[in-house]
């Protein structure tokens, strides 16, 4: 009588296999950085300045996502203008004008970038016009230093708050 033989896999090869799947996937995933707000912090310093209160623009988010203006409650779509007149005025009074935008912490993320995003936009038609009448074309076309200039004629001065 012949003896049985047990067949057997050879696990080798299944380990190399593996190995090189991994290895692949690996490679031919790709991992998308998240994207936040890109927003340039001032230097720390110790000491503390003091600042005109005329010169500041207070918008208010609370936790139900109102937006209020310098206290009274507006749309997030009027924002942009309200920010607008504000630095349109301080500039021309030689004044460097301040926005600050105090969230509370239970406001939604949603709300939040809304009203930051009226808030850019402000400040973005605000260069373009005076790109417009300075060199003839829009802010995003100017070169490096035209565009610097447009910035320190309206700079973009935003103090952020987490109190309500």
């Amino acid at each position: 009588m012949r003896e049985r033989l047990n067949p057997t896999i050879n696990a080798g090869s299944m380990a190399d296999i593996a190995f090189l799947l991994l290895l692949f996937f690996l490679v031919a995933t790709s991992i998308e950085n998240p994207i936040g707000i890109r927003v340039v912090l001032p230097k720390y310093s110790e000491t503390s300045v003091q600042i005109d209160e005329s010169r500041v623009l207070t918008v208010q988010l609370n936790k139900l996502d109102e937006v209020s203006v310098e206290g009274a409650y507006v749309v997030i779509e009027s924002i942009s203008e309200k920010v607008s007149e504000h630095i349109n005025h301080r500039l021309s009074i030689g004044q460097q004008p301040i926005l600050s935008l105090v969230t509370d912490t239970s406001a939604t993320y949603a709300t939040y970038i809304a009203v930051y995003d009226e808030i850019k936009s402000a400040y973005h038609v605000l260069r373009d016009q005076a790109a417009m009448s300075r060199y003839a074309t829009d802010f995003d076309r100017l070169d490096e230093e035209d565009r610097k200039s447009i910035k320190e004629m309206i700079p973009m001065i935003i103090s952020e708050s987490d109190h309500y």
